[in-house]
């Protein structure tokens, strides 16, 4: 029988860990995506260069 009023205690402790996660705001790393979207232009750049090799194609043609 005292197992069971152990156990209405031990939700209380779960409580507090809700308060922790307002602590999740550190997640605030979504912010670090947009620095990745500028990694994302650079990709837009090497589309240019795969290019460079197609023209070597057409020297390849002559």
């Amino acid at each position: 029988m005292d197992s069971p009023p152990c156990t209405p205690p031990i939700t209380t402790p779960h409580t507090p860990i809700s308060p922790s996660t307002p602590r999740t705001p550190p997640i605030t790393t979504p912010p670090r995506t947009p620095p990745l979207s500028s990694s994302s232009l650079t990709a837009v750049v090497t589309p240019s260069p795969p290019r460079a090799p197609m023209k070597q194609r057409k020297i390849y043609s002559t």
